[in-house]
């Protein structure tokens, strides 16, 4: 699926990339859009809202308004949302709605603007351009905070050793899953 600028969404076959079908979505553009496979829908993110579109019956069977995010992730049944004021806001997908999901902990885990999520069977990790990325565990618990001297626009796990890249502005730079896990605690393959 494409979308377009002014919210038509265009289907095309993965094989020959030829063009199935066309359906208005909307008038406006689409910020952000993630596929759940478990229950056959595209999560679109508008300026101001979150919609669930059910594939089969093409219909928007969920809209939420909601703050515009600066960042999304899906990651099972958890929609992950990361804003420019360093929040973190979490939605659980259940039954063709967004259940917020209330933090444990803390609900401002970086000081500027989130840039990315990556996730492993165990762990995810958040970063930011303040310099920090984040390491928790499902029950969003903070593991490990990790600083580096440089804003950092993307991060990713990496194998099973849970590697961490962790993109600059113009380098990559690799934190080796030992340094920061042990020298046993792997995901499984």
């Amino acid at each position: 699926v494409i979308s377009h600028v002014h919210g038509m969404l265009s289907f095309y076959t993965i094989e020959k990339f030829e063009k199935l079908k066309e359906i208005s979505l909307s008038k406006k553009a689409v910020r952000f859009m993630l596929y759940d496979y478990s229950m056959n829908c595209i999560i679109f993110f508008m300026n101001k809202s979150v919609k669930l579109f059910d594939l089969e019956t093409e219909l928007i069977k969920y809209k939420l308004k909601i703050e515009p995010p600066k960042v999304v992730s899906l990651f099972g049944d958890i929609l992950y949302l990361g804003y420019e004021d360093g929040r973190i806001v979490r939605y659980e997908i259940v039954k063709w709605s967004l259940n917020f999901i209330e933090p444990e902990i803390m609900t401002k885990p970086h000081n500027d603007s989130v840039t990315s999520f990556s996730f492993s069977p165990n762990y995810y990790v958040s970063s930011s351009i303040d310099m920090t990325c984040v390491i928790w565990n499902y029950f969003h618990s903070k593991i490990i905070q990790l600083t580096v001297p440089f804003p950092i626009y993307t991060v990713s796990f990496h194998g099973v050793k849970r590697h961490l890249l962790i993109g600059a502005k113009d380098s990559i730079m690799l934190l080796k899953g030992e340094f920061l896990f042990g020298d046993e605690n792997w995901d499984p393959e």
